[in-house]
């Protein structure tokens, strides 16, 4: 699943919703190559890096009927699945002081991700709100991936990656 080329279409996904027309847009407006996803008119995806220069493959799913949107950013490498419980411990750790989004592990695959999501239900997503979820999204990402990769290849400890990432 880890795409990290950037993506070239730049037409409307069939039957997108509200939030995802919105988000759509906003990536044109800046400027940002995304497709859908083929047979899911509920996603977008492209590849952005974060601050870093990291590349992360970007989902954007709409939920449209809860009228709600997610967005993830994928990191390209899958965590061994020996070290599957100490990046489960690296993320909750790192979840736990997170104002907004959470990393999410998928213990099948060990797919790394972090996601930021809004509920819209009796409001409008603006241009600016979906270029803050996004913003603060690989920002998230940036800030923690390399500790968590650190976990999962170089065998780590999960309070010592998290203390050198928030300098405690």
């Amino acid at each position: 699943m880890a795409l990290l080329t950037l993506l070239l279409a730049l037409a409307t996904p069939a039957h997108a919703g509200e939030l995802l027309t919105e988000v759509t847009a906003y990536l044109n407006g800046a400027d940002i190559a995304w497709q859908g996803v083929p047979g899911r008119s509920e996603l977008v995806q492209t590849a952005i890096p974060g601050p870093s220069g990291q590349g992360y493959l970007v989902l954007v799913h709409e939920l449209e009927e809860q009228n709600q949107l997610l967005l993830y950013a994928v990191h390209e490498k899958k965590v061994p699945e020996h070290r599957r419980p100490a990046v489960a411990e690296f993320i909750t750790r790192a979840n736990y002081g997170l104002p907004i989004g959470n990393f999410e592990m998928d213990f099948d695959d060990g797919e790394f991700r972090f996601k930021t999501s809004v509920d819209m239900e009796g409001g409008k997503l603006t241009a600016k709100m979906a270029e803050n979820l996004l913003v603060l999204n690989l920002r998230s990402m940036d800030r923690y991936a390399a500790g968590a990769m650190k976990v999962a290849f170089d065998n780590a400890k999960p309070a010592a990656a998290i203390a050198a990432i928030e300098g405690q």
